[in-house]
């Protein structure tokens, strides 16, 4: 069943050997679309092929599946679409969560980067998606799910178990809560996350179990990317950051 619907609380951020193999960088890729306004960095090596830099009061991630599918861009979110995706030979890919109101020594968003495992050689069971029928591999398909692509019923969720986790730059907050309630809840591997992703009939599009880093393409308020919310109030505590960006990128070898 789909959880209960979270609450409409907005939070405000201040934005302030030789081989002849080549990995493509971000500026060789030509990914990033003309218009998006980078508020969080993108790191040179990396092409980026989504980022959703969440304005609470705006509407960034279109509501349907088969728009993000096609692939769009505005000034605070893009994703380059399954066609483009699937043109792409990855090597790896990683996924991001950002803070763009706090800001480390030299001006960036803190950030929390994982390696995003092969769901094919995991041997992953990922939810039904009906729009990535085009996409080759597991790893294509799983990108598409992170951009906000599950369908199915209300009852096609799927938890993907032992995700790497990682840590916020000077903080032991990782993608998750973690707290001793959520642990009685829901069991973790040590290092690691659980994601639980959700069919279209959810209002989530996927979150990192025990109240952790969460997407809605049909916005919780215009809240599209952050913290899940908490229920019964404060079991997680006091969160010491707003997470309200979202990146996948991966590098690509021609």
């Amino acid at each position: 069943l789909c959880p209960g619907r979270a609450g409409s609380t907005t939070t405000t951020t201040t934005t302030t050997t030789t081989t002849t193999t080549t990995t493509t960088t971000l500026a060789s890729s030509g990914l990033t679309p003309v218009g998006f306004m980078e508020r969080c960095q993108h790191e040179e090596g990396w092409a980026y092929v989504l980022d959703y830099s969440d304005d609470r009061n705006k509407n960034d991630v279109p509501d349907q599946r088969e728009t993000i599918a096609a692939g769009f861009a505005n000034s605070n979110a893009f994703f380059v679409g399954n066609a483009k995706l699937e043109k792409m030979s990855i090597k790896e890919a990683q996924i991001c969560a950002l803070a763009s109101g706090d800001r480390l020594e030299d001006g960036s968003c803190n950030w929390n980067c994982i390696d995003l495992p092969d769901p094919d050689a995991k041997g992953f069971d990922l939810p039904e998606c009906d729009t990535c029928t085009g996409l080759s591999s597991g790893m294509k398909r799983f990108i598409a799910l992170f951009s906000g692509q599950a369908s199915g019923d209300s009852s096609d969720q799927k938890y993907i178990e032992a995700l790497p986790t990682g840590h916020f730059q000077g903080s032991s907050k990782t993608w998750s809560c973690r707290s001793p309630q959520a642990g009685l809840s829901m069991p973790h591997y040590p290092g690691s996350d659980w994601c639980r992703i959700y069919s279209e009939g959810c209002d989530s599009s996927w979150h990192i179990q025990s109240y952790g880093v969460a997407l809605w393409i049909k916005q919780r308020g215009f809240t599209e990317v952050g913290w899940w919310p908490s229920w019964p109030a404060n079991f997680c505590g006091s969160q010491p950051f707003d997470v309200d960006t979202f990146q996948i990128r991966v590098k690509v070898v021609e």
